[in-house]
């Protein structure tokens, strides 16, 4: 009865033992949201843990959005983007080469000018969902600087592409997709935290 009794609570102390380790890989910022999260902070987007490079801001048409850049496994960045519009709405994306959408300037301006278009880019179908002009606050900055952007998104809401132009004659794009909140942990908002 002894040995079953010694070998009870060293059963429990190894339990006790497992959690607390296991709790320190356990991300414990209650009340932290995006907003909070900052340079050297770390997130975990579907299980993939990132480190924060940079937070930008977005202003134009009287909306404004964020987006954090992103650095993953290999070195690879991503962008993650979100606004408020009666919850939060978040995308991650990753930068594309302008020329492998296939569309010239002409298509954009007539996207624009008509406020409808669509293309097809790996077989997803993508429709314009907005154009116009914004601001991009690099570094949450006070000067901004000025762009002009077009937005897609397929039918389902699973997939979006980004497209800017800057005044340098410039186009950038990126392509991604539509994630939950819920998708995303915040393991630290900067790296003081």
């Amino acid at each position: 009865m002894g040995i079953f009794v010694l070998l009870f609570a060293v059963l429990i102390i190894a339990g006790l033992i497992w959690l607390l380790l296991r709790k320190k890989n356990v991300p414990d910022l209650p009340g932290s949201s995006l907003d909070d999260v900052g340079p050297s902070g770390v997130i975990l987007v579907k299980g993939d843990e990132y480190l924060v490079e940079q937070k930008n801001r977005y202003a134009g048409g009287g909306e404004e959005s964020f987006e954090l850049k992103l650095t993953g496994d290999e070195d690879v960045t991503f962008w993650l983007n979100w606004y408020r519009d009666g919850g939060l709405i978040v995308t991650i994306t990753q930068e594309v080469d302008f020329d492998e959408l296939e569309l010239t300037s002409a298509d954009l301006d007539m996207f624009d000018s008509q406020q409808i278009g669509e293309f097809d880019f790996d077989g997803v179908v993508y429709h314009l969902s907005a154009s116009g002009e914004s601001q991009l606050y690099e570094n949450c900055q006070s000067n901004g600087e000025p762009f002009y952007y077009w937005d897609f998104g397929d039918e389902e809401h699973k997939h979006v592409i980004n497209i800017q132009y800057w005044d340098r004659n410039t186009y950038e794009a990126s392509i991604g997709g539509y994630i939950q909140e819920s998708d995303i942990e915040i393991y630290s908002m900067t790296e003081d935290s």
